[in-house]
């Protein structure tokens, strides 16, 4: 199981994002709330939240560099 994943946003859609990881695309699916936030080229740590269902439904939370979870 995948707890997280840190990396530079590689791109942004409407339903998820691609983070890279050390030149590995991780297509991570995030609600509209974590897509808002991110940022094409910015650094980004999305997490899986707690309770989510199998991979299909799993939710991101983008931790900002201020430690501070959205």
């Amino acid at each position: 199981m995948i707890a997280f994943v840190s990396g530079k946003v590689a791109a942004a859609g409407p339903d998820g994002a691609v983070i890279d990881v050390h030149g590995v695309g991780m297509a991570v699916q995030c609600t509209p709330a974590t897509i808002a936030g991110l940022r094409v080229g910015e650094d980004a740590h999305v997490r899986r939240s707690p309770g989510s269902g199998s991979a299909r439904t799993r939710t991101c939370r983008r931790r900002w560099s201020s430690g501070r979870t959205r």
